[in-house]
Order: C-alpha cells, then structure tokens, then sequence
C-alpha cells in the first residue's frame, strides 16, 4: 500500500474519538439535522459547479456563441446557493429522521474517484490535490453518501485553512486504504496546522442548534461518523498542516478484497 505523503513528518496527537458502542440510524441529540447536513452539503456542491462555469467562460474554451450558456449555468448555481442559504437559515426548525445506514452501497474505489474532478476543482485555486487508492479495497459497509460528504466537508476545510493562510505550493491529500482490520480515510494538508484550541473543539462534537466556531461542516462530520460506527483522529503538524483520519471497522468477511493493500 502507498504511504501517505505528508504522513512521515513528526505528529503531535491531539485526542481521538472512539466510535459509539451501538450507533443508530436515527439523528443523534449531538448531530444536525439531516435537512441541515444535506442543505451544507449541496451548498458545497452548487460552490463548485460555479467554479466549472466559471472555467467555462475562459477563452478558449467554448466558442463564443456558446459563453452565454456557461454564464446562466453560473447564475444558476448562485441562485441556488441562495436557495440554500435560506434552507439553513430556517434548518433549526426541520426535523431530519437520519439517513440509512445499514445498506452498503459497494465501490469505494468508484466513489471517490467519480467524486476526484470537483474536488479538484474545489481545491484548485489553493491547493495541488492528490487522491491516494490502493487496487483493491472492501465494499464499504454503509452508503457511499456518507464517504462522499465525509471528503467534500473535510477537503473544503482543509482548502479554507490553506487559503486563509496564503500557504505557497499548498497540497491537500486524500487516501483510503485498510490498517488493521479498519477502512481509514484520510485528509491531510501541508498549512499552518490547525491552533491546539481549534482542534479541541472540531473533536468535541457540538449539539444541534448550537454555534460551532469550527462551521457546520465539523458537525456534519461527527454526527455522520456516529451514525456509522466511525472513530475519528486528529494530528497536528505544527507548521506542517493537520491530518484528518475517519476510520470504520471492518468485517472479516469484508477485508479479503484487500490483500493486495
């Protein structure tokens, strides 16, 4: 298996949060609601389709009679994005009932590689990003939304830190492979590295309703790691970034897929 590449420098552990002993389907006290998550996330998705259009409009790229339809496309994307804004502002009142979770939905190889095109585009104007696969992995045993908005939230955060930071040549990596009979995803950049206090807080899960410096997206995270039995770990890398692990048991029957890692 290949070694993550910002993964050798000395660490210094924070705390890791340990998976619950039963998690449940249902929204957690300590969670968002799924109408929140969901209206985060698709803000997270509309940003970047707003990037596309906007590449669309270089020169060069679409034949001038064609530019007008990459420029509606962005004002689409925007006034979505203020559709959504308005969603979260009224989220507290929504009541989510959970996603599933007890249903895998198969390639998590499949998954992120159809996802690495925004989150390129994501990171682009911050950041190289590098998406880290061994040739084989298990199948993931909950739904490949879950993995999906675990990275887009964790890699926005990661190019957040860098842009805020002016970080030359920043790098954001992205692997997923198995140690020790766990499905570990990883999101590890190359900024500042995130303030001891700030870390603290991202790995005390806020309860719905309440501020979180650390954004919406640290409590998206939790309550979709609770949901699904993950553990989290957080590792700073003082002047050298922050590394971001989300970890899942795994089955005996799941992990012979993966021999080769």
């Amino acid at each position: 298996m290949q070694a993550h590449p910002l993964s050798n420098r000395a660490a210094r552990p924070i705390r890791s949060i340990r998976p619950p002993s039963a998690p449940t389907a249902a929204a957690s006290s300590h969670g968002v609601s799924e109408w929140e998550g969901l209206a985060h996330d698709a803000g997270n998705l509309l940003g970047a389709l707003g990037l596309y259009a906007e590449l669309l409009t270089l020169p060069g790229i679409l034949a001038p009679e064609c530019r007008s339809y990459a420029e509606e496309l962005r004002m689409l994307a925007e006034r979505s994005t203020a559709l959504v804004g308005r969603l979260l502002t009224n989220a507290g009142m929504a009541t989510g009932v959970g996603i599933t979770t007890d249903t895998p939905s198969g390639d998590a190889i499949r998954c992120l590689t159809s996802l690495q095109p925004v989150l390129q585009r994501m990171t682009a104007q911050d950041a190289a990003f590098q998406l880290i696969l061994p040739s084989t992995l298990p199948e993931l045993p909950f739904p490949a939304e879950v993995l999906e908005r675990i990275v887009l939230n964790l890699v926005r955060n990661a190019a957040t830190a860098l842009h805020k930071a002016s970080t030359p040549d920043g790098r954001i990596d992205v692997s997923l492979s198995v140690v020790a009979h766990r499905l570990v995803l990883v999101v590890a950049d190359n900024g500042p590295g995130m303030a001891p206090a700030t870390a603290a807080l991202f790995l005390s899960p806020a309860r719905s309703g309440e501020s979180s410096v650390c954004g919406l997206g640290h409590r998206i995270i939790h309550d979709l790691a609770h949901r699904t039995g993950a553990g989290i770990d957080l590792r700073v890398l003082p002047g050298n970034g922050t590394r971001f692990e989300v970890s899942w048991p795994l089955h005996a029957s799941s992990q012979g897929a993966d021999r080769q890692c």
